[in-house]
């Protein structure tokens, strides 16, 4: 018995510790993504982490796809320019197309045969992590910023209401604070967006060329890709929209579909 056990210690704390390997590496490529995604852009770092695994795990089915992409581009391009056929037969396109495919099926088994015989958890880890750092932005994206830019949708709305109504009755749209904010009617502090961030608020040009916009520089505070805005006249019509969504059918408390809706019909271009 104990003969046994000491035979099978080693082997048990060599697993221990590729399994350590294995984790310490995912995590630290996830904490990686997760951090620059969070101080960058974080929907395009998840999406690029996403589209990164898909590769990985997909290669020679992507490699295959582009050949056929190709091959039939070829085809048409033949075809276009009059090589569509040669004493009445049909061009090699479609044919071109098949034989891609057949030479390229013998690289998804040769492929997978190559995965299968990685046994290094870093090689494993490094996929892992970035998958999981993926998973990991998306529930911050989830929990922390959909939320925000939701609440950021209705104050925007609001905003815009206003600042259309101010025009209505004074023919001119309010001034900007000295802060570059905006306040509604009635007193109060600068708006602030979803983020406890002031709305950025500027008028440009002159009567009667004047222009407004309005804007939330999203959760990290910054002009970014992730803000929301509206501006002048050409985009009240969606605006309005949004608000309508908002508010609901008989003033009912907006749906988180809809409030997440309105934030994608806001996203500054």
């Amino acid at each position: 018995m104990g003969q046994d056990d000491s035979q099978e210690w080693p082997a048990r704390r060599g697993g221990f510790g590729r399994a350590r390997l294995f984790a310490a590496t995912a995590a630290a490529v996830a904490l990686g993504i997760a951090v620059s995604g969070w101080l960058t852009a974080a929907r395009e770092v998840m999406y690029g982490a996403f589209l990164a695994a898909a590769i990985f795990a997909f290669l020679p089915f992507v490699v295959v796809g582009a050949i056929l992409v190709l091959l039939l581009a070829a085809g048409v391009v033949t075809a276009a320019l009059g090589g569509d056929s040669v004493h009445g037969e049909p061009a090699s396109g479609s044919d071109g197309a098949g034989d891609g495919l057949l030479d390229g099926l013998p690289l998804v088994g040769t492929y997978y045969r190559f995965l299968r015989r990685r046994r290094h958890p870093v090689f494993w880890g490094v996929p892992a992590g970035v998958l999981l750092g993926g998973l990991l932005l998306l529930a911050l994206v989830g929990v922390l910023v959909a939320p925000g830019e939701a609440r950021t949708a209705e104050t925007l709305a609001a905003a815009q209401e206003h600042v259309e109504v101010y025009y209505a009755e004074h023919r001119r749209y309010p001034e900007a604070e000295a802060e570059g904010g905006i306040r509604l009617r009635g007193g109060g502090g600068p708006l602030l967006d979803g983020f406890g961030n002031p709305l950025r608020y500027e008028v440009t040009g002159r009567w009667p060329a004047t222009s407004y916009r309005l804007a939330s520089t999203g959760y990290d505070g910054k002009p970014g890709r992730d803000d929301l805005c509206v501006s002048g006249g050409t985009g009240l019509a969606r605006v309005l929209g949004a608000l309508r969504r908002l508010r609901g059918p008989d003033a009912a408390r907006p749906s988180t579909a809809d409030r997440l809706g309105a934030a994608r019909d806001l996203r500054c271009e």
